[in-house]
């Protein structure tokens, strides 16, 4: 058996792990319905989609369409994603609390894991090799700045700190957040203040 061919790059999809684009797909196919003289649908009807691709998200949108006309349609939709990627994007729960660990001070991946695990008291917790990819991710966004530190006695290591661009995502991420707690305590009958019940 002839051996493989050395392995030159690994790439890593965390389009779904790490960003959600479902809003920015959302936003295209209502963009598309209106350009169509179509009512905009709702988020969740869309979202439901998602996950099967973007001809069920399409197809979600033009149920009825021949497909001759669904197959035209398909590229002005593929082509306003491509214009429009990460307009609505934002990050999936638990991501902003690795932003959140550097707004202070610069700290490596390893202490990142750490704080939040400490923080969380033991509720949220990241392995470090998954970690690392979604440092990188956040890196490439411009969202988190990394330099190489030597130490006396000490291996290498990245530290990352929070970037002007970081801060704004960080303060519209708690910004959602506070309004999506405070209606699912609303929804549970729960006081925000104390955790309790207000039955």
């Amino acid at each position: 058996m002839k051996p493989s061919a050395p392995l030159a790059c690994a790439l890593f999809d965390l389009d779904g792990t790490l960003l959600d684009t479902a809003p920015d797909l959302a936003w295209c196919l209502n963009t598309l319905r209106q350009q169509c003289n179509l009512e905009p649908l709702d988020y969740p009807v869309i979202r439901a989609q998602v996950s099967n691709g973007t001809i069920a998200v399409l197809r979600t949108g033009f149920p009825h369409l021949e497909p001759a006309a669904f197959e035209a349609l398909r590229p002005r939709f593929l082509q306003l994603y491509r214009d429009n990627l990460a307009r609505e994007t934002r990050l999936f729960a638990g991501f902003e609390s690795v932003l959140a660990q550097l707004e202070t001070r610069a700290r490596h991946g390893y202490e990142i894991a750490q704080v939040i695990e400490e923080r969380s008291q033991g509720l949220v917790s990241f392995q470090v090799a998954s970690l690392y990819p979604v440092l990188n991710r956040l890196e490439s966004k411009g969202w988190i700045a990394g330099r190489w530190v030597e130490q006396a006695g000490q291996r290498r290591r990245r530290f990352y700190k929070l970037t002007a661009e970081g801060r704004k995502v960080l303060a519209a991420q708690r910004k959602d957040w506070r309004g999506f707690l405070a209606a699912i305590a609303r929804t549970a009958g729960l006081d925000p203040g104390t955790g309790g019940s207000n039955a």
